[in-house]
């Protein structure tokens, strides 16, 4: 550095405020020890420039409901992976952490609704940061969604629909949606996948988003003395079908957990190989005897 000494010591304080406050780097400032692990208001909330220009401002607004539908009744894993990877990003936005309240039902539950920590983790979220409520009827579920994001103590909150619905419409939504708006919190929620199917009133909500996701094959990792290949990071195939403010599409999105950020996947990846037709191995070697108009017999190689 150059200076007097008082000019080093100023340039050397101010970093280390903006190192402690992670405030965004200028335009242009490509210095990676200075990068904060915050999201930077330049960055979209994908970091994918196709999604997030369907996105209103480029971001998954606070202060809303989103909606993930499962396209199945196997994708319910697939929506609530896809769902948690996106409330990691949300928490990424935050220079601090933000708690979480998790809230799920017991009553004829098609698949478990409890946490699993290691798994949050796998995700780049803190299960320390998770709470959890487990309910025993729909109306409980949807009145402690109700009540949590009333109140500042959780600002990001997850319901789970591991059942059936019958209570969530566009009134129950619609209350949801000013308890989030009045003091910023966001709620995303699971939705059993026959939602948006048959009944009108199901599928108009006061949602800001919907998505419909989608399991789809991941690519296999080989490794160095290792037979089978291992598995590899998940894909989604998401559908972003209603979006206000915003428009829809859809995506084929992978998850790097290196990085905790999607990618998106070329469709030339998962594009089936064309396998030309062969011959059979024993076509190849087959000897074939025939004769001549002379009567002479001669064997020919066939292949």
């Amino acid at each position: 550095m150059s200076g007097t000494k008082e000019q080093v010591l100023a340039r050397l304080k101010q970093q280390i405020h903006d190192l402690g406050h992670h405030v965004a780097l200028p335009e242009g400032d490509t210095s990676d020890w200075q990068r904060p692990n915050s999201l930077t208001l330049r960055q979209g909330f994908f970091g994918i420039p196709q999604m997030d220009k369907c996105l209103p401002d480029g971001q998954l607004t606070d202060g809303a409901v989103h909606e993930f539908v499962p396209a199945s009744h196997s994708d319910f894993p697939a929506a609530l992976g896809y769902a948690l990877c996106c409330l990691q990003r949300l928490q990424r936005r935050n220079v601090k952490e933000r708690p979480v309240l998790w809230c799920s039902s017991t009553h004829r539950g098609d698949y478990p609704g409890n946490l699993h920590p290691h798994g949050l983790m796998c995700l780049g979220l803190n299960p320390a940061n998770f709470l959890h409520i487990r309910v025993s009827s729909e109306k409980e579920f949807l009145w402690v969604l109700e009540e949590s994001l009333a109140s500042e103590a959780c600002p990001l909150v997850i319901g789970a629909y591991i059942g059936a619905e019958k209570n969530y419409d566009f009134t129950v939504s619609r209350r949801l949606a000013l308890r989030a708006s009045r003091v910023g919190s966001t709620l995303l929620i699971i939705r059993n996948y026959r939602a948006v199917e048959g009944e009108e009133r199901s599928s108009v909500t006061a949602a800001l988003t919907r998505w419909s996701v989608q399991g789809a094959p991941s690519a296999p990792e080989f490794f160095k003395n290792a037979h089978i290949p291992a598995m590899g990071k998940p894909r989604w195939q998401v559908k972003l079908t209603r979006c206000r403010g915003g428009r829809t599409g859809q995506w084929q999105l992978e998850w790097q957990h290196e990085t905790h950020s999607f990618n998106l996947v070329s469709s030339l990846v998962n594009r089936a190989a064309v396998h030309k037709p062969t011959r059979s191995p024993f076509a190849a070697t087959a000897n074939v005897t025939i004769r001549d108009q002379a009567g002479a017999s001669r064997k020919i190689r066939r292949g």
